[in-house]
C-alpha cells in the first residue's frame, strides 16, 4: 500500500517553539506542528508552506526539510510518510483555526506527554537541525501506542530513497 504523504512544520524562534494542539481529525487532542497532506500537482515544500499558514496564521521566511519518516501501524491502516521541516525565520500574527490553537512552548518545555510519542525522537533532532530519517510503527491511530521506532542520523537533507536505509 502506497503511504500518503504528509508536512509537518515546526515553527522555533530562539528558545522558543509553537505548537498547534489539534481540535479535529488525526492528532485530536494532542499537540502537534503545523502541517498536512499533499494535494495533487502540489510539490512537497508547497504543501509544507501552505499548511504552516494555513493552520497558524504564519508566513514562512525560511524553511527546510530536516527529517522524513515513515509511520506503520500494525492494524494495517495507510502508513504515512511524514516530511518534517524547521522554520526558522517567519512573520505574522498566530491565529486559533477551527483544526489547530497554537501555543508558544520554551524549547525546555515541550509538552512531549501530550504529543504523538515519535515527537520525543524526532523534535530535538529538529532543534539540533540534525537531518534524519525515522520508521515508527503503530499499533493503530486509534490507539497511539508506539510498538517500536528506528532513526537514523544523515549528513544531507533528507530524500524518500534514504527511507530505505530505515525500512530493511
Amino acid at each position: 500500500m502506497q503511504p500518503e504523504i504528509m508536512t509537518v512544520c515546526y515553527p522555533i524562534n530562539g528558545a522558543q517553539i509553537i505548537l498547534g494542539y489539534k481540535k479535529v481529525r488525526l492528532g485530536a487532542g494532542l499537540y502537534n506542528g503545523f502541517g498536512g497532506r499533499l494535494e495533487v500537482d502540489e510539490k512537497i515544500d508547497t504543501t509544507a508552506a501552505r499548511e504552516f499558514t494555513e493552520e497558524s496564521g504564519l508566513k514562512a521566511e525560511e524553511i527546510e526539510k530536516i527529517g522524513i519518516t515513515l509511520i506503520t501501524y500494525e492494524s494495517g491502516e495507510r502508513p504515512i510518510q511524514l516530511h518534517l521541516y524547521l522554520v526558522s525565520k517567519f512573520f505574522g500574527e498566530l491565529k486559533v483555526t477551527d483544526e489547530m490553537d497554537p501555543k508558544q512552548f520554551p524549547l525546555t518545555e515541550i509538552p512531549y506527554e501530550q504529543m504523538w510519542q515519535n515527537e520525543k525522537f524526532c523534535l530535538p533532532l529538529i532543534i539540533q537541525r540534525q537531518y534524519f530519517v525515522g520508521h515508527f510503527h503503530y499499533d493503530s491511530k486509534a490507539s497511539r501506542k508506539m510498538l517500536t521506532n528506528k532513526i537514523i542520523a544523515l549528513d544531507h537533507a533528507p530524500i524518500p530513497e534514504d527511507l530505505n536505509f530505515i525500512t530493511r
